[in-house]
């Protein structure tokens, strides 16, 4: 898998977002809550070399705080 071959370049971070929507979608197909959704899937992407799993929302926030020179 591309993804896979790119997290074995040294210096390389994997951050993925995930949307409220996919989680939520996630949530009731498995028959969980949406945060132990998002709970189990950061722990599954984080045994993979994932560095970090945001909300989309966050992942939001964080991008359009830093186009304007601040923090979150």
């Amino acid at each position: 898998m591309e993804l896979e071959a790119k997290m074995q370049e040294p210096g390389t971070t994997v951050v993925i977002t995930i949307s409220a929507q996919s989680r939520s979608a996630l949530a009731a197909f498995y028959g969980l809550s949406p945060g132990e959704t998002q709970q189990r899937l950061a722990a599954w992407l984080a045994s993979r070399g994932v560095a970090a799993v945001l909300d989309l929302g966050t992942a939001r926030d964080m991008a359009l705080a830093s186009g304007r020179g601040g923090g979150p």
